[in-house]
């Protein structure tokens, strides 16, 4: 069975990047997209099962989470995760929207 999963990501700053990532049962990330405005992401040909979501504010556009550095006193990159969980079904779709 194939099912697919959108979600509205909505930035609240035109000019940043975030890495939406569509994470697996035990937080593996399944799906990954780079978004540089508000716009639909599409989790397409998915497996019956629980989803969650994840964003990382890619601040340096690198298109991977960076960790800080201390002698820096440089913070590492923000990451938001979705309060829901997400059950996709087969033959269903799923939208959410997302204000970032």
């Amino acid at each position: 069975m194939i099912t697919g999963f959108q979600d509205q990501g909505k930035l609240a700053n035109p000019n940043q990047q975030v890495i939406i990532q569509l994470l697996g049962d035990k937080g593996v990330v399944v799906q990954e997209h780079i978004i540089n405005k508000s716009q639909v992401v599409d989790f397409g040909f998915l497996s019956p099962a629980k989803y969650g979501l994840k964003a990382i504010y890619d601040d340096n556009r690198n298109g991977k989470w960076d960790t800080g550095v201390f002698l820096r006193k440089q913070q590492p990159e923000r990451v938001v995760i979705h309060p829901k969980t997400f059950e996709v079904r087969g033959n269903w779709e799923l939208e959410e929207d997302w204000e970032l």
